[in-house]
């Protein structure tokens, strides 16, 4: 978009909140009451899991308290979610027991 009122003319380029790149985290948690894990991903890890500690995620909200076992930082919050949707899609307890104890993650195809 083009403003101006005379010389010089500039050009004012918007920006919204989607077009903005954020840095995502791909994170597991872990019940300390049921010792079940939970894969997440989010833009602020400190807020997020306070979310989940003080019950304000419906899905947790049974299981708390959690601690943050582990996390993971991407370019971009989209990317943390793909991987996120990959994880849940796996569904399996070794494949995350070994992201914790290797520290990262490693799939195929990300």
């Amino acid at each position: 978009m083009i403003i101006g009122t005379g010389s010089p003319v500039r050009e004012v380029r918007w920006t919204s909140d989607r077009s903005r790149r954020h840095m995502g985290y791909v994170y597991i948690l872990r019940s300390l009451k049921n010792k079940k894990y939970y894969i997440g991903s989010t833009i602020n890890l400190n807020r997020r899991l306070t979310e989940h500690n003080n019950g304000k995620v419906r899905y947790t909200s049974l299981s708390r308290p959690f601690e943050l076992v582990f996390s993971q930082e991407y370019k971009t919050d989209s990317e943390a979610r793909q991987i996120e949707y990959k994880l849940k899609k796996l569904k399996s307890k070794v494949i995350i027991e070994r992201i914790i104890s290797d520290g990262k993650i490693r799939l195929l195809g990300s």
